[in-house]
């Protein structure tokens, strides 16, 4: 099950027999998703353990700038582009490769988590010091 925190992401496509690879960054707070790359694609979502199937299980909207190109090849074009992906994958260490599908020209992704950043996230209210 995965735990709230700050989580390093990489990713990984092969196109044609050439590797291509990205990064990015993932905070998960109480069921929900907010992250980015470096090049500016945004994913917010959910995410819950499905405990009769010990899977966790993600559902991301991925915002793709104007120009922006996946390692998979997926290219946005000059409106920029959304993707919807939804998944599921095993694991509770803090290296789990994950395997997503996304749009693609003969490409194969492989995703998954480096691991999650010692934090202590809590929530705050108004008038603590």
């Amino acid at each position: 099950m995965l735990e709230d925190g700050i989580y390093g992401l990489w990713f990984a496509a092969s196109q044609n027999g050439e590797p291509e690879n990205g990064s990015g960054l993932a905070v998960l707070r109480e069921g929900k998703v907010l992250g980015s790359d470096p090049l500016g694609a945004v994913f917010t979502g959910t995410y819950e353990f499905d405990a009769a199937r010990q899977l966790n299980k993600v559902r991301l909207r991925l915002d793709v700038p104007a120009d922006g190109v996946l390692v998979t090849g997926f290219s946005a074009g000059p409106s920029g582009a959304t993707l919807d992906i939804v998944g599921a994958f095993a694991g509770t260490s803090a290296e789990t490769p994950a395997f997503i599908r996304l749009p693609a020209r003969r490409s194969v992704f492989r995703s998954g988590i480096w691991g999650r950043f010692p934090t202590r996230m809590s929530r705050s209210t108004a008038g603590d010091d």
